[in-house]
């Protein structure tokens, strides 16, 4: 029987090692894509966790399981759940970040941590948060010019921004030299547009569209929007929850 010499056995060993680890990240992702699909998002979470223990710096993983916390936390209707929700899926925005920088998926998690975590912040923390969502925001937008989910997200920041309150306005004129500027009603509609351009049949995007529309006081618009969300077929969990919202909406538009 020939005895390899140690350092054969050793390179085999670790490439053995690789292998299976490389086999059961495919599968554990494939897993996660699965439960994602039939909309088991903390499943999914479960999954991502797994490869992260097997490699840390997975990409997929990490921006993955900050994704997923954050979609489970904005369907979430108890506020401290969601809030612990919101908690998560910053820490692991910030891990990939803290991994992959110059990446699309660390500064879209990111900005979408930050933006999910406001309505739990100051008033203060929140002038901060319209900086920072800013900043990754347009790195994502640089990097996935043609990506839906970074111009609905532009959308709200520049709407939100735009109705900021006075004590807001005041505590970023003292601490941070004012407010992100060239934002308005108007940019963050026609954000909202170019998302439903990319991402079209989407209930959600249509009823944020006919909010904003609904804000500005153009109700033929908001109404155009809201009744074409009614026209498509609930599939997803938030679909079912938007419809009911459209419904309530297009009963005011009428009344």
């Amino acid at each position: 029987m020939k005895i390899l010499p140690f350092a054969k056995v050793s390179l085999l060993l670790t490439c053995l090692t690789a292998f299976t680890f490389a086999g059961s990240i495919d599968d554990l992702l494939q897993k996660a894509a699965n439960a994602r699909k039939a909309f088991r998002d903390l499943e999914a979470v479960s999954y991502y966790k797994q490869i992260l223990l097997i490699d840390s710096n997975n990409l997929q993983a990490l921006w993955n399981t900050s994704f997923v916390y954050q979609r489970a936390g904005w369907l979430e209707q108890n506020r401290e759940v969601k809030k612990q929700l919101y908690t998560h899926a910053l820490e692991y925005a910030n891990k990939t970040f803290a991994r992959h920088p110059a990446t699309y998926e660390a500064n879209i998690v990111m900005a979408g941590g930050i933006a999910r975590m406001s309505e739990f912040l100051s008033a203060k923390e929140r002038v901060q948060a319209a900086w920072d969502i800013k900043k990754y925001a347009e790195v994502a937008l640089q990097l996935k010019p043609a990506n839906h989910e970074v111009w609905y997200l532009l959308g709200w920041w520049n709407f939100e921004i735009s109705k900021a309150t006075w004590l807001e306005r005041s505590l970023a004129s003292l601490f941070f030299g004012g407010l992100p500027g060239g934002t308005s009603f108007q940019k963050g509609i026609q954000c909202m547009e170019k998302a439903n351009e990319l991402n079209p049949g989407s209930i959600v995007y249509m009823y944020d569209l006919a909010t904003f529309y609904e804000r500005t006081g153009n109700s033929s618009a908001a109404t155009h929007w809201v009744k074409e969300a009614l026209a498509i077929p609930p599939v997803a969990p938030e679909d079912f929850l938007y419809k009911g919202k459209c419904e309530r909406l297009l009963s005011r538009l009428n009344s």
